[in-house]
């Protein structure tokens, strides 16, 4: 790893270390972070929790991801790699409240039970915290230096970071050329699509499409051995993706292959690290594709599908974004603010009227359209209702609950009303956040963002 750079764990992770030139960090929401150091013997790592506990006995499978479960696993690992709990310190951060605030978010206060439960277990093992810095209304990001093992708790954004402040929004033929030269979508990966929304799912059509494309193969093949779609063995040929992983999830390669793909195209811009965005698209689809199968009124292939491409429309403004990133963020903290009245103002127009151009022009099914224009919006959406509502609220628990690359906080409006339309009370919402696949995605290194 090159001196100075940043390693970023994710929620539901931890990374541990020994004295070196890395700074780990965690952007923090509502989650809770946790940095644990020894300087004494050169040991020091941060846990990125989600929840307070797990929700139900088959959580257990991925006990990092809460506090009560998480935390003594990391713990232990600290001793492990060779610290002692007589020199250990802990800098606790996160558990916000993130604007706008609604009486959901005050009933139910995930971030300051997680803090709690966290604080109450270090007390109850002997480590000193030396800070918390827990609660608020913003996010933030907890730093451990590697180097000399001093914390950091800062925001998510320098507020007096003064780039780009005489930004130009570009006008309304540069964002029509900028759709236009985006890398059209395969017509292979068109015929598929198609196929899902007649409902003629047949997956030997479906192999023979995909094969018409060099390169969604070539991505296919390589997804099949990342761990979204691990197999026991190594799979060389899309009949034998087809054989060993299933109808479905064979689908889903063809399609988050062209994705894959298509957000390439995108750089930093709406997200702290260039990947950001795929990552947030894969998050949304699976979360979706869960809730399919609760509600039984969507087909999961298609609830996956339109959680992979609702912010399709971001990959083009991401190039505008980068540069319009002090005043976006500086947008979104207004009171009565959301990210579609930001970008219409910085931007002259939103992600989900670019996002609407780019179905037009590539002729997508309808109900894929609906999602990505209404996603936002979904009571303003004319039809397909279900799927709409399904989406949403999967973006909506992907940017409010797992604070990972984005850097754009997401209102649902009213979530209770939004999760009445798909059988499920506020109630049960913690079971919504622990769908969220924090195990697909691992800790990143990256460059320290460029903020001059």
């Amino acid at each position: 790893m090159n001196p100075n750079s940043k390693y970023h764990v994710v929620s539901g992770a931890y990374h541990i270390a020994t004295r070196r030139d890395i700074t780990l960090e965690a952007f923090l929401g509502t989650c809770v972070g946790v940095a644990i150091s020894d300087p004494v013997n050169g040991v020091g790592g941060l846990i990125h929790l989600l929840l307070p506990e797990p929700v139900s006995q088959t959580s257990i499978d991925t006990p990092e991801k809460y506090a009560s479960t998480g935390l003594p696993i990391f713990i232990q690992a600290l001793l492990d790699s060779g610290a002692e709990t007589k020199n250990m310190t802990a800098t606790v951060a996160g558990g916000a409240l993130i604007r706008p605030i609604s009486r959901q978010d005050i009933y139910l206060n995930i971030g300051g039970r997680t803090a709690e439960v966290a604080l109450n277990l270090l007390q109850s093992v002997g480590i000193h915290v030396e800070t918390a810095e827990t609660g608020g209304f913003t996010t933030s990001c907890l730093e451990l230096d590697l180097s000399t093992f001093d914390t950091r708790i800062l925001p998510s954004f320098d507020e007096t970071e003064t780039r780009s402040l005489s930004f130009t929004p570009p006008t309304a033929d540069e964002i029509r050329t900028a759709v236009e030269r985006l890398s059209p979508i395969p017509q292979s990966v068109l015929c598929i699509m198609n196929m899902l929304d007649e409902d003629r799912f047949n997956f030997t059509e479906i192999a023979d499409e995909a094969r018409k494309d060099q390169v969604i193969t070539a991505k296919t093949l390589h997804l099949c051995n990342t761990a979204i779609f691990s197999c026991r063995r190594r799979i060389d040929s899309l009949d034998d993706a087809l054989i060993l992983l299933g109808q479905d999830a064979f689908y889903k390669l063809i399609i988050s292959a062209f994705i894959n793909r298509f957000f390439e195209q995108s750089d930093a811009g709406y997200s702290l690290c260039k990947g950001g965005l795929y990552h947030h698209a894969i998050g949304t689809a699976l979360i979706a594709e869960k809730l399919s199968e609760f509600t039984q009124t969507i087909s999961p292939a298609t609830a996956y599908t339109a959680g992979l491409i609702h912010n399709i429309g971001m990959v083009v403004l991401d190039q505008y974004m980068a540069n319009a990133f002090p005043l976006f963020y500086r947008g979104l903290q207004k009171k009565d603010s959301n990210i579609l009245s930001v970008e219409k103002e910085i931007l002259g127009v939103h992600h989900c009227e670019v996002g609407a151009m780019l179905c037009s022009l590539w002729g997508f099914p309808d109900n894929l359209t609906r999602v990505i224009a209404c996603h936002h919006t979904p009571d303003a959406a004319p039809s397909h209702t279900d799927l709409i509502s399904i989406v949403s609220i999967s973006d909506f628990l992907m940017t409010q609950f797992h604070t990972v690359q984005e850097l754009s906080p997401l209102s649902l409006g009213d979530l209770e009303h939004q999760l009445s339309y798909i059988g499920f009370s506020l109630d049960r919402l913690v079971e919504l956040i622990d769908m969220i696949p924090i195990q697909f995605f691992g800790n990143t290194q990256r460059e320290p963002v460029r903020l001059a």
